[in-house]
């Protein structure tokens, strides 16, 4: 019976889960945190020795320590549960894992819309999974690989898209325009990215060759080289890809 889960770490996932469970009604037992002290709090290495742990263990840690850190572990009757993109599921004989991924980008001051959020899961567990959906969240079964892939396409549309508009807002601010007169283009530029092709949704003058804006648009950026070799080696890569109308 899930009655109660922990959380390991406490950075922006950490908060956001806690925040959710705390919304949903779940228990949260302990958080595990090297910075976070209180009632409810325990220190992260804690937890490699606690043995009354929640049936359910959240990893909100970085990939490359939530093997290290299992393998420390003895052995233990709770579901540990892996919060990661792109880490494979860990193997172990002595206790359980699962996979609990929810697609989105989490920052300090946001509060996320869970209800459309989706969450990926890859689990033996079938409570898991009912537990899961009786939080009334989008859950999905999905495999590794699947993730994997999945993980490989947020960070080109999250994490590069954030820097390429985030250059975009700090051009704008640089020329006291507002960034919010972006908007209506960004809606429609991912409306199309999400329906249509790339070779049809494609547009501008990397696209249409046009060579007098491109030098215009380098002129504008002398002041960072930085940002103008990144324009450069965008556009280069749209002519290569797509070619001129």
């Amino acid at each position: 019976m899930i009655d109660a889960v922990d959380i390991v770490g406490y950075g922006r996932l950490g908060q956001a889960l806690h925040r959710l469970f705390e919304s949903k009604g779940v228990n949260v037992r302990c958080i595990y945190s090297q910075s976070k002290t209180g009632e409810g709090f325990a220190s992260r290495d804690q937890w490699l020795s606690d043995e009354t742990m929640s049936p359910l263990v959240f990893l909100a840690i970085p990939d490359d320590q939530i093997g290290l850190q299992l393998e420390q572990r003895s052995p233990s009757a709770s579901l540990f549960i892996q919060c990661s993109g792109n880490c494979e599921r860990f193997a172990s004989n002595r206790f359980s894992t699962a996979v609990w991924y929810p697609l989105q980008s989490f920052s300090l001051g946001r509060t996320p819309d869970w209800d459309s959020i989706p969450v990926l899961i890859e689990s033996d567990s079938a409570e898991l999974l009912a537990w899961s959906q009786s939080l009334g969240l989008n859950i999905q079964s999905i495999d590794s690989q699947q993730r994997r892939a999945l993980h490989l396409a947020a960070v080109w549309a999250n994490n590069f898209g954030q820097t390429v508009i985030g250059t975009a807002a700090e051009i704008c601010r640089n020329h006291e325009l507002d960034p919010k007169l972006l908007k209506p283009l960004l809606d429609e530029t991912l409306s199309k990215a999400l329906a249509m092709p790339g070779e049809q949704a494609q547009t501008g003058p990397a696209r249409r060759g046009d060579e007098h804006t491109l030098h215009d648009h380098l002129e504008l950026m002398q002041g960072d080289i930085a940002v103008q070799e990144l324009y450069r080696q965008l556009s280069q890569f749209i002519r290569q890809r797509y070619g001129k109308v």
